[in-house]
């Protein structure tokens, strides 16, 4: 078999046209395209040259460098994914990538190394409690995304307190090789007070009617004495599902509040707070009755004991209660799984609900342990006390959720979750009980005139959950012209 001989020449040809390529792009001014380098160490290296690095390997660096889908040098987008990579990375306060002919020269800033971090100006929200709203950590590196990212929560944390008038000045100072102290410079300023709270979409009741419904208050002449006025995100979410309870307990099943928006206004110099309503249309009970889907259990003797009848307003606080009866009286029969489900069905184009409480067989579980989390100054037992279940009785859901309501309504708590996981073993269950704490103590002062007594002024101060026992304790003072007294 004959072999080919190759023309004259035709080598060369090959190795110079690569050179050519690279004299008409480095002429005509064109981007040129670096070839991926090989293994860190091998002599391809040299076509990324880094720059500036202390810390960071270079080689560490070139890592970055990766050639796009399908092509075997790296392109302008394989650059520009290079560059956002080692940005990304946070190592590097900046990075500049240009071209030298065929070499690509990557010079980067390192980003200082924190060696203290410490707050200043903050008396209102402790140093524990701002050190676990930010990222930035002694020992880590500082950069300007990070501490901007972090200013912001910072803000956003002080505005949950109601000071919207914060200011958050980051200051560095240099420390040598690469080190920098961070101390975060805190104006607190003053409360910002809810000025006005508006109702949209309200048409069964005036909005001052809903005002005494939920536990946002506006400020006042006594804004100093309380601290409901103040914008709490936390909060105005629980006002949200006040204002629904109270719609659902007047005939307003499906009752909404779309949204709870807070805005600043700098006329009023303060916040303000609208919630918009769906009210939808009220209802009444139509037909009512209590279902058995367990064999053992006959349905009968606990229709006596409905709360609600046919006819009467729609009252979705009574609807609840009257299950959580159920759940008592069948468990004192002994069946302690059952569930006691309340199902509503809208009767037609007409504005009646039928209910049905449906008894069903629940899972066979117990519950192992009830855990509470956030309760610093409020006993346990204040806590438990609220359940009618512990530890080894049967897990019923009807139950838990009375707890949740029982313990909101302590007005101990600005927020109450209970959750469940599972056990140690399959029929094993593990209630948290989480609760963030309210403040529960007022300062008090009123005066008045008396023709009997001339002019009076009382003083008194009370708390709530005195020394943690959920006790309610209240001492005052009446002084007057010619009487003095206390209790």
């Amino acid at each position: 078999m004959a072999s080919r001989v190759p023309r004259p020449g035709h080598a060369a040809r090959k190795t110079v046209r690569p050179a050519l390529r690279l004299m008409l792009v480095l002429a005509l001014g064109l981007p040129a395209a670096v070839p991926r380098p090989a293994v860190a160490g091998s002599a391809t290296d040299a076509l990324i040259v880094v720059h500036g690095n202390r810390r960071v390997d270079a080689a560490a660096i070139r890592a970055h460098f990766h050639p796009s889908a399908g092509a075997a040098q790296l392109d302008a987008f394989a650059v520009d994914a290079a560059l956002k990579e080692l940005y990304a990375t946070g190592a590097f306060a900046d990075v500049k990538i240009a071209r030298s002919g065929a070499r690509l020269i990557v010079t980067v800033v390192e980003a200082p190394v924190i060696g203290r971090l410490q707050f200043e100006g903050n008396r209102k929200i402790k140093d524990e409690e701002l050190s676990k709203a930010i990222a930035l950590r002694p020992h880590g590196t500082l950069t300007r995304a990070a501490l901007q990212e972090d200013v912001a929560r910072l803000s956003e944390l002080y505005r949950r307190a109601g000071r919207y008038d914060v200011a958050i000045a980051p200051k560095t100072i240099a420390r040598g090789e690469g080190t920098v102290d961070l101390v975060l410079e805190i104006r607190e300023g003053d409360k910002t007070g809810v000025r006005r709270i508006v109702f949209v979409g309200n048409h069964a009741f005036s909005g001052q009617r809903l005002k005494a419904v939920i536990k946002t208050s506006e400020s006042g002449w006594f804004a100093f004495l309380k601290t409901t006025d103040t914008y709490d995100a936390d909060r105005v979410q629980a006002d949200r599902e006040l204002l629904r309870r109270f719609y659902a307990r007047n005939g307003y099943a499906d009752a909404r509040v779309t949204s709870a928006v807070a805005s600043y206004d700098p006329a009023l110099k303060g916040i303000v707070l609208s919630f918009a309503v769906d009210e939808g249309r009220r209802y009444r009970f139509g037909a009512v009755d209590v279902v058995s889907h367990v064999a053992a259990l006959d349905a009968a003797p606990l229709r006596a004991s409905l709360r609600v009848a046919p006819g009467d307003v729609f009252d979705g606080e009574a609807v609840e209660k009257t299950a959580e009866e159920l759940a008592v009286a069948i468990g004192k029969r002994g069946h302690r799984f059952v569930s006691v489900r309340p199902r509503l069905r809208r009767n037609g184009a007409g504005d009646a609900i039928d209910l049905v409480f449906a008894l069903e067989d629940g899972p066979h579980q117990y519950i192992e342990r009830i855990v509470v989390h956030g309760n610093s100054k409020t006993r346990e037992e204040v806590i438990r006390r609220e359940f009618d279940l512990a530890e080894g009785d049967a897990f019923n859901r009807v139950l838990i959720e009375r707890a949740e309501r029982r313990l909101k309504a302590l007005a101990l708590f600005k927020s109450v979750k209970i959750s469940s996981e599972g056990g140690s073993a399959p029929d094993r269950v593990v209630l948290h009980v989480q609760v963030e704490e309210e403040q529960t103590g007022t300062f008090a002062f009123s005066g008045g005139y008396s023709t009997a007594d001339g002019f009076l002024g009382e003083i008194s101060v009370s708390e709530l959950n005195f020394l943690g026992r959920g006790q309610y304790v209240k001492a005052a003072a009446t002084l007057g012209q010619y009487v003095r007294g206390g209790s």
